[in-house]
């Protein structure tokens, strides 16, 4: 079994030297991934096989990617390993913001969690109207959920309905209403002030847009 495996090695390698060379493959050493073995450098290029070459730059293995993973040749384990730490930094991190209406998932990614949630945070308030029928928002990063959010309609359609039989459009519903409402003109005046520094962060943002803010949540706690 060790001399086929052995012979599959030799063929291999003589197979390489036969129909690849380092300039037809465009491979050049700053580019290729450096890794010792027994004392012995190699490098390595990620293609669509694993290329290895000894210290001279000579090719020396030609390697699928099923076989690494298979193999239990202690140096391809090593370049599976190599491998595998690449394909993890190149992973991209996605922040997906989901929002469920009507019974069906709609999707936006981003690549940053700051712009995710800025989108999260509107369809939030979306979802407070009963016309968008959304009933779920979430966000998700890589397939984990980190945010979510169950719109009043979905937990109990008709709470706010049988609570306007009950008791009629009372005082209570109104100044709850008031209180959002102080709440969100507070989020839209800060949502402002960032966008304008994000835009440009050499833009002064002034005063007078900090005091209104101040001015909005003193309102709002006073509605509590």
């Amino acid at each position: 079994m060790k001399i086929s495996k052995l012979r599959s090695l030799a063929d291999m390698q003589d197979s390489n030297k036969g129909r690849l060379d380092n300039a037809s493959m465009d491979v050049q050493r700053e580019k290729l991934i450096p890794f010792d073995f027994e004392n012995e450098d190699y490098f390595v290029a990620l293609r669509d096989r694993a290329l290895v070459f000894n210290s001279s730059m000579n090719l020396v293995y030609t390697i699928d990617y099923d076989h690494l993973k298979k193999s239990t040749m202690p140096l391809f384990k090593k370049i599976d390993e190599i491998v595998n730490t690449v394909n993890l930094q190149d992973t991209k991190v996605m922040f997906n913001v989901i929002v469920k209406r009507d019974d069906h998932y709609e999707k936006i990614s981003f690549t940053n969690r700051f712009d995710a949630n800025f989108v999260y945070k509107k369809l939030k308030r979306v979802a407070s109207r009963d016309s968008e029928k959304i009933s779920e928002v979430f966000i998700d990063r890589n397939g984990e959920i980190i945010e979510s959010f169950v719109s009043a309609q979905a937990k109990s359609p008709d709470r706010l309905s049988n609570r306007i039989l009950s008791n009629g459009y009372n005082d209570d519903i109104a100044e709850e209403l008031e209180f959002v409402s102080t709440l969100a003109r507070v989020e839209d005046a800060l949502e402002e002030i960032i966008s304008t520094k994000i835009s440009n962060m050499s833009s002064n943002i002034s005063a007078e847009s900090i005091d209104k803010c101040i001015k909005l949540l003193q309102k709002a706690k006073d509605q509590m």
